[in-house]
């Protein structure tokens, strides 16, 4: 990402993976894109990042955390078997459970952060992140 869209990319996050946002519980797309692809570039602490990912699904959080997630899994200072341990203990759960709606989308952020992010100088190639879209026009 180039050094003079930083300031911009940081006011869109509106702070780190899995905050809770000021004017609604839940980040905006563009907010979560934005933490997305700051953390594609290395520019949050690795371990802050890991921290919010393991407190993401926690019984008590205001919201489930799929951005934290996401960006634990394309953060280049965690590892490959930190982040497959990521994935196997928070998108691998059954049906059966309460909250099947919220590990489905989980998975969805999981696998499609990995998938769509390139962080090859560019803020994030992909229109799309799993379920997010990069204007909030739609959600696939």
């Amino acid at each position: 990402m180039p050094a003079e869209l930083l300031p911009a990319v940081r006011e869109i996050a509106l702070g780190e993976p899995g905050d809770p946002v000021r004017h609604g519980l839940f980040p905006s797309y563009p907010t979560k894109l934005a933490r997305l692809a700051l953390a594609a570039q290395g520019e949050y602490d690795a371990a802050v990042v890991l921290a919010a990912a393991e407190r993401a699904y926690e019984p008590g959080r205001p919201y489930h955390a799929h951005d934290a997630l996401a960006c634990a899994l394309v953060h280049p200072g965690i590892g490959a078997g930190e982040r497959a341990g990521l994935v196997e203990r928070y998108a691998g759960h059954g049906r059966n459970r309460r909250g099947w709606r919220s590990r489905k989308r989980r998975t969805a952020s999981s696998f499609g952060a990995v998938g769509t992010v390139e962080a090859c100088g560019g803020v994030a190639r992909s229109a799309r992140c799993g379920r997010w879209s990069s204007d909030g026009s739609s959600r696939t």
